[in-house]
């Protein structure tokens, strides 16, 4: 999937059904890293994580976002 420009977008642990939620998601719009909040220094990791997949995205796949 990361090869047609999707990437991790987030973990979310016993979401539904005491289960973990894995999320993987094609963005096609630019976001701006400094209006999303998180608090928890696991989010935070998470957060970094996500945007630095964006990034090697836009450059992979030439993503125009």
């Amino acid at each position: 999937m990361r090869e047609i420009g999707y990437i991790f977008a987030g973990l979310m642990p016993m979401f539904h059904q005491e289960r973990d939620f894995f999320r993987m998601q094609l963005i096609n719009d630019e976001i701006d890293k400094d209006y999303v909040f998180v608090y928890s220094e696991l989010a935070k990791k998470i957060k970094n994580k996500v945007f630095r997949e964006l990034k090697n995205a836009k450059n992979k796949v030439g993503l125009d976002i």
